[in-house]
């Protein structure tokens, strides 16, 4: 999910789930099959996804509720805590690799040492 519209009249092209759409939960090919022979759909027009096609879509309220009881991935956390988390496993790939290389390194040194002391 991208950065999130929190209250009506923001610039369009933010994602709609705090006001309501129901498109990161819903699931249908609205967003590849497009409405109106291939040419929108809801959420391309700046509409959020009402969850048309899913079970008793008409028994479960109002289009316009929020959808509080369904966890997300992640969908809460931030980019900052995301990119902190990346960056330490880069980092610690980054250590790994320099270790087990230096290691690799000294073992030839002296594996070519040996060999000169022999000759």
């Amino acid at each position: 999910m991208g950065i999130a519209l929190n209250h009506l009249g923001q610039p369009w092209g933010y994602c709609l789930y705090k006001m309501g759409c129901k498109g990161p939960t819903t699931y249908n090919a609205c967003s590849s099959m497009r409405w109106n022979g291939g040419v929108s759909w809801p959420v391309q027009s700046g509409h959020g996804c009402i969850g048309c096609s899913e079970e008793g879509f008409w028994d479960k309220g109002s289009f316009y509720d929020r959808v509080t009881e369904i966890k997300q991935f992640g969908v809460e956390a931030n980019a900052d805590t995301i990119g902190k988390a990346a960056a330490g496993t880069v980092g610690a790939a980054i250590a790994a690799h320099a270790a087990v290389t230096a290691l690799a390194r000294a073992r030839q040194k002296a594996g070519e040492q040996e060999k000169q002391g022999e000759q």
